[in-house]
């Protein structure tokens, strides 16, 4: 079919399915990886005031890993966000995931094939009507799904957001994950929604450039190595939530037709009927809700609201009891209305909060001020 259409040999298309699948594939090696942890470990330390993991998710999923495929859906904010959530399974003794990464981070010299030795396996940002390039990449996906051998890792808002808000679900990789089970060559698919919550990302001020229009840079080795400064810093605090693992067998009942499929050979049926389509919207906007139910919020982010009020009425520095005071009322209110707060009176000092929103707030003669004339990164 693919002959007829591109005007080639069968010979030259299996040359060039040979080649996609070389650039696209992983090549997991358990050594590297096992490497890179302990490095990253050492890093983290170093960054990172400390990461919480709620482990009665955790202990679900390495349950569950072994059992039915596994589909692992983390929020992303940031690019340690599928270094974590491997970092994380791997020290809980759970397989790690192959990750759907962009081509970007394939071309970066040398830390693209650290990538590739860790799981992650390299598409295009934009298939167009390569149909050979759609086929092999779909069969790639779903033959892990089949397998069951790793679970495989996506991110469903497609790219980072800046604003730390949720990005509206790009709904084409589940489809296509989900695809053999509405084919049942699997019986069941578990997804499990991960809520990565940062005090502080390590992109902060690239996220604030991006917001104001400059164009992201292009991601490379040599500025990799550029942003080592990051080292000299630290992040605070990352939480880290497995939210409740949800069986496609179990959502789907009632909603989706697997016998419609199974009377037609698959050559000729659409590749999603319209209410497969659906129902893949609805479960996608579901995990979305998972990740946005088990976020976290910190109280820098409290203090950043509260000195923005103030700055609407002119007001460009607080008194330290009075700032102190209205964060801890506000931290009070978002208890009580549910919120899940990072709160403790005695630990999540005004120091700490300060340092976490510097260099835009500081301390000045008692005073919370915020800067009136920041840096162009942070405007």
């Amino acid at each position: 079919m693919l002959c007829k259409e591109t005007g080639r040999s069968k010979d030259q298309l299996d040359m060039e399915a040979t080649s996609i699948l070389e650039e696209m594939g992983h090549e997991f090696s358990m050594t590297i990886l096992r490497f890179l942890g302990g490095l990253i470990r050492k890093i983290f330390k170093q960054i990172i005031t400390d990461v919480t993991v709620h482990t009665e998710g955790i202990k679900e999923l390495r349950r569950l890993s072994s059992q039915k495929p596994l589909i692992i859906i983390p929020t992303h904010r940031s690019y340690l966000d599928f270094i974590l959530v491997t970092w994380l399974l791997y020290s809980y003794d759970i397989k790690t995931p192959v990750i759907a990464a962009g081509q970007d981070f394939m071309f970066m010299k040398g830390v693209g094939a650290l990538l590739r030795r860790c799981g992650a396996y390299f598409i295009r940002r934009s298939f167009g009507k390569d149909k050979l390039y759609w086929a092999l990449f779909t069969e790639y996906t779903q033959t892990h799904i089949i397998n069951g051998d790793a679970p495989v890792e996506f991110f469903i808002e497609g790219t980072r957001s800046r604003t730390g808000k949720s990005l509206q679900p790009k709904f084409g990789m589940l489809t296509i994950a989900l695809e053999p089970f509405f084919d049942a060559r699997v019986s069941d698919v578990a997804i499990c929604p991960i809520t990565l919550s940062y005090e502080k990302t390590v992109e902060e001020n690239l996220h604030v450039r991006e917001m104001m229009g400059i164009p992201k840079p292009k991601e490379s080795t040599t500025g990799l190595i550029k942003a080592r400064a990051i080292l000299d810093n630290n992040y605070g605090r990352i939480h880290v939530k497995a939210g409740q693992i949800l069986s496609v067998y179990e959502m789907a009942v009632g909603k989706v037709d697997r016998k419609l499929r199974a009377l037609v050979p698959r050559a000729v049926i659409p590749s999603v009927h319209p209410h497969e389509r659906t129902f893949v919207n609805e479960l996608a906007y579901r995990v979305l809700l998972e990740q946005q139910a088990n976020a976290v919020v910190f109280p820098c982010s409290v203090m950043a609201a509260v000195l923005l009020l103030h700055i609407k009425s002119k007001v460009w520095s607080l008194d330290l009891n009075k700032a102190e005071s209205e964060l801890m009322w506000a931290c009070d209110l978002l208890i009580k209305l549910g919120c899940n707060l990072v709160w403790d009176r005695k630990q999540s000092r005004l120091e700490h909060v300060i340092r976490m929103l510097s260099p835009v707030v500081y301390c000045d003669k008692d005073r919370v001020t915020v800067h009136s004339n920041p840096p162009l990164l942070f405007i």
